[in-house]
């Protein structure tokens, strides 16, 4: 049988997503008002955006040929990719 201590360090998940924006432009102001906009589900690390090259993207067909950054973090609590999207969209202001 696991002591208290034991299943409470079991049950501490950290939950892995990655956020693509295109047509954004990367800057320290934008990745802090995304920072500040996933601190919901508190943000347990994030990574540095990583540029892909200019070509058209699969998830972003509608604007053809751009630049895309993609941009890897780990949150303390459960989410859904619906709503991170409608919580980026509405507070850091990223369509």
């Amino acid at each position: 049988m696991k002591t208290f201590t034991q299943y409470l360090y079991h049950t501490q998940k950290v939950y892995e997503f990655r956020v693509k924006l295109a047509g954004v432009d990367i800057s320290e102001v934008n990745i802090s008002r995304l920072k500040n906009a996933l601190e919901a589900y508190g943000v347990e690390n994030m990574g540095k955006p990583k540029r892909l090259p200019i070509q058209e993207h699969a998830d972003f067909p509608k604007l053809g040929p751009c630049e895309c950054h993609i941009i890897d973090f780990s949150l303390k609590y459960p989410t859904t990719t619906e709503q991170l999207q409608h919580i980026i969209a509405e507070r850091a202001m990223f369509d």
